[in-house]
């Protein structure tokens, strides 16, 4: 009976529920900061509430063409920020509504970023600013999972082990807590993670379900290249990558050419329109130091100006800190969320041990689009940064280049060769519970920061609460149910899909075989 039993449960298919356990997986992200907890929040909620022509409701007309008169809470908001001793009490006391409001020229007002992400958003602005800044964030996870589940019923069944493998090794600590942020990053993410596989998917079917993944792979791109400059740049890469992959002749239709086409407008289209794109291309100046990350501030590489050649030295050996930080070694929030070595030494682990696996497939090709993609990572930042005379560690941050480490880690998972590209059972649920492990512990952390500041550390974070969410569920029961989440995420992944998307678990094809014995 117990067998019997044991056989059944081992035999249902639990990949229909994922969509569910990811909503409440970023859900309790969503939940673990307050509003403002993202970098340049400030800047980036008040470009929210002022993306329509101003009314005087949530966004007034300024004194000059560059100001505007907006919400006090909406620059208030990160009143905790650098401060990570701190908790978010400090909200409660300015309070959440567009009263009173203030001048700033902090703001989207002369068109540095794309419009797209602020337009959207600002369906959601209302009069009560903590509300409507948890909408947006929930706007964004289902938009997320939405896409997510709608690529992968799109997709050939050999490429959608690709799309959530790619995902779930790259998401955590920072994915998951940009993708429940009010930050534009969120969209970049999404549109640049997901339009190259939908474009790769679009170039191997036909019919119905080609004409689904170009729709997939345009909308993708409108939303990575109308959220920041740098999406579309890396939008145009991730086509690219795909085109160079898949090369031959029995691709040069009008259907192929149309798709690209069409995305290279969208995206050049909005580049040139926004001053982020040659604010890069200039460089960035007036460096800040970042705060965390490796425990705390990053110096300065020297008192004095540095020589060109010895800050580019500087810069190009210290590049791989960038990529680092997407596994955890900065902090999150406004990088003064330091978090411990167990998450970025699990992240990474994972991202590693996969990886090894992924370059055991390689052809030419792959490996020139790896290449490429590679010096992508590090060549944009170190010539942004000294450019501007800037160094790593300051101005450029981890999230703006994880959209191009979700595309690296998609590229490498791609099966170009008959040699097999899988993981055995132990192998899969190793990387799941290391993943796990990491997200419950940035999680909690994160939690920690906001709830009562770092001076006050224990695993219990229902005591001693200095700022929650307002008659909502207790912080721990967010943090269990989140962490339970992910990890259902993690372990189904695990067991019924593999990096080559085949669908059929040991377990079943022994089942299989004895059936058929």
């Amino acid at each position: 009976m117990l067998s019997n039993s044991l056989s059944r449960l081992k035999s249902v298919k639990f990949l229909k529920f994922v969509p569910f356990f990811l909503i409440v997986a970023l859900g309790a992200w969503a939940y673990a900061s307050p509003i403002g907890s993202s970098p340049d929040d400030d800047f980036h909620l008040t470009s929210i509430w002022c993306a329509q022509p101003t009314t005087d409701q949530i966004c007034g007309p300024g004194t000059t063409a560059a100001t505007r008169t907006v919400p006090e809470i909406l620059l208030q908001a990160p009143c905790y920020a650098y401060k990570p001793e701190l908790s978010a009490a400090c909200l409660d006391k300015i309070g959440y509504s567009t009263e009173p409001t203030v001048l700033t020229d902090r703001g989207n007002f002369a068109g540095g970023y794309p419009p797209v992400f602020y337009t959207v958003m600002n369906l959601f602005a209302g009069d009560d600013v903590q509300l409507s800044a948890l909408i947006m964030r929930f706007v964004n996870i289902f938009l997320f999972t939405g896409l997510m589940t709608l690529t992968f019923l799109a997709l050939p069944k050999n490429r959608r082990g690709v799309l959530l493998w790619s995902w779930m090794l790259t998401s955590i600590p920072l994915g998951a807590f940009l993708l429940a942020s009010n930050n534009p990053s969120a969209w970049a993410m999404i549109g640049v993670g997901i339009s190259w596989i939908a474009f790769l998917g679009f170039i191997e079917t036909s019919g119905k379900q080609r004409v689904l993944l170009g729709v997939i792979t345009l909308f993708t791109i409108l939303i990575a290249a109308g959220s920041r400059a740098d999406g579309a740049v890396y939008s145009v890469i991730g086509l690219g990558a795909v085109i160079l992959l898949k090369f031959r002749k029995s691709i040069l239709n009008w259907r192929i050419f149309s798709i690209f086409a069409a995305a290279l407008i969208v995206c050049g289209l909005f580049y040139l329109n926004s001053t982020q794109g040659t604010s890069a291309i200039n460089g960035f100046g007036n460096p800040v130091t970042a705060v965390g990350g490796f425990g705390g501030e990053i110096e300065n590489v020297s008192k004095d100006t540095p020589s060109t050649f010895a800050l580019l030295a500087f810069n190009v050996l210290n590049a791989p800190m960038l990529w680092e930080g997407t596994f955890g070694s900065w902090g999150l929030g406004w990088l003064d969320t330091d978090l411990p070595s167990i998450v970025y030494l699990g992240s990474l682990a994972a991202f590693v041990a996969i990886a090894f696996i992924g370059f055991g497939n390689l052809n030419k090709r792959k490996m020139l689009v790896l290449a490429g993609i590679g010096l992508a990572l590090w060549v944009l930042p170190v010539y942004v940064l000294t450019k501007g005379g800037s160094h790593i560690g300051t101005e450029v941050q981890p999230r703006y280049l994880l959209p191009l480490i979700i595309l690296f880690a998609g590229i490498l998972l791609v099966k170009v060769r008959e040699k097999e590209l899988r993981l055995t059972r132990g192998q899969a649920y190793l990387v799941a519970i290391a993943l796990s492990i990491a997200n419950f512990v940035s999680l909690h952390f994160n939690m920690r920061r906001y709830i009562t500041g770092i001076d006050s550390m224990g695993w219990n974070l229902n005591q001693s609460v200095e700022w929650w969410w307002s008659g909502f569920i207790p912080p721990m029961a967010v943090l269990l149910i989140g962490s339970i989440g992910f990890a259902a995420v993690a372990v189904i992944v695990a067991r019924e899909i593999n990096l080559d998307g085949s669908t059929t678990s040991p377990s079943l094809k022994r089942q299989v075989a004895l059936d058929h014995g």
